[in-house]
């Protein structure tokens, strides 16, 4: 079974729309529904390859009803808080209790202040704090507020992008945001030579990603 910190690895650095069918298989949700509901396609085929996709992360070998059992398992063991209980039960799993790390107590008006600064345009917010005082569970409760206003979220190393020169730096940096998207770059159509870097940036921004939410 894949380790913990892998699992966390994948998690994190995973497609948004590969991550929105990952928590929808285990939250119970029929491949219908995804199709329907998450991914608002037509081809339920399209529903298929994500999770395919997820096995692929998850070395889970494809072999019918199981793996998505196993799959099902190894959430439950790494992040239990995203698994139903009536997809347990299909799959003979027992509740997994939260660590004790898991508990986030609310400092009213932070929650609150994050909630209105995220859907901000050009928003940052900034979480200082020692450690093991929830950072991480604030920052996920944030997010999980974005989502709910139609936003998309993706997940960046900014250590694995090159600062050496700015438009390296901006063309790494879209070419990560589209594939998290699980979007084509098409990088070519909009990085113009005759524009300065960060007009291109801003025009692939506006121009392509955006409008392909």
């Amino acid at each position: 079974m894949i380790s913990k910190e892998a699992f966390e690895q994948k998690l994190n650095t995973m497609p948004w729309k590969r991550r929105q069918v990952l928590e929808a298989v285990v939250g119970g949700k029929t491949d219908e529904a995804i199709r329907d509901k998450v991914l608002n396609v037509y081809d339920i085929s399209t529903v298929r390859k994500h999770i395919s996709k997820i096995y692929k992360d998850f070395d889970i070998e494809a072999n019918g009803f199981n793996c998505r059992c196993e799959l099902v398992e190894i959430v439950n063991i790494y992040k239990p808080e995203l698994v139903a209980e009536q997809v347990l039960d299909e799959c003979g799993l027992s509740p997994r209790p939260r660590a004790t790390q898991e508990i986030y107590i609310e400092r009213p008006p932070i929650e609150a202040r994050c909630y209105q600064e995220i859907v901000k345009p050009g928003a940052l917010i900034r979480i200082k704090a020692p450690k093991l005082m929830g950072k991480t569970l604030l920052s996920h409760k944030i997010i999980a507020h974005s989502e709910k206003q139609g936003y998309a979220q993706v997940y960046l190393n900014m250590n694995e992008l090159p600062f050496t020169n700015l438009d390296s730096f901006l063309q790494s940096f879209c070419v990560r945001v589209a594939d998290n998207l699980g979007l084509s770059d098409n990088l070519d159509s909009y990085w113009k030579k005759r524009l300065p870097s960060k007009v291109n940036c801003k025009r692939y921004l506006e121009q392509y990603l955006l409008k392909s939410l």
